[in-house]
């Protein structure tokens, strides 16, 4: 996954949210205004009939749609640790917040997502890792392109995978 998507997705999830904060505060959410009276009538002054309101809910499936195919948060993530002076490999399922500690490294998963079935399988990470009480990464790492955002470490090499 490349910068430009997840800045699509980032922009997407924005104008999602304050979207939803105008919808809220105009009414157009369920929240009735205090003029409308009780017969149902429109803008125009008609009174909504069945089909306005089959249309609505057609709407409102698609827009459902439309947000089921963006990431899911999860709350942990498969790592694989290599110590590239032995070649052991140490994997394991690592939850959010939890310390993880392998020779001299920590890690801690900030956040964790996962594309939706629909999308190409990507599972991506926000990842902290400490050594000797430093911080030496802070950053996200993607399961499909390990190269982006490299642990520089001599001794140790984390990947996130699917």
């Amino acid at each position: 996954m490349n910068h430009w998507k997840l800045r699509k997705i980032a922009d997407l999830y924005f104008a999602y949210f304050f979207g939803l904060v105008a919808a809220v505060g105009c009414g157009c959410l369920g929240a009735v205004p205090p003029s409308t009276s009780d017969n149902h009538t429109s803008s125009s002054g008609r009174v909504a009939d069945s089909q306005d309101e089959e249309e609505q809910e057609e709407s409102d499936d698609e827009a459902e749609s439309m947000w089921e195919s963006y990431p899911q948060e999860i709350d942990c993530a498969n790592v694989q640790i290599l110590d590239k002076i032995s070649g052991k490999v140490f994997r394991s399922s690592i939850k959010l917040n939890r310390l993880v500690a392998f020779g001299s490294i920590i890690l801690r998963l900030r956040r964790c997502f996962k594309n939706s079935p629909e999308d190409n399988p990507e599972v991506y990470a926000y990842m902290e890792i400490f050594e000797q009480k430093r911080k030496i990464f802070s950053n996200w790492k993607f399961a499909s392109y390990p190269s982006i955002n490299v642990l520089e470490h001599p001794v140790y090499d984390v990947r996130i995978e699917l």
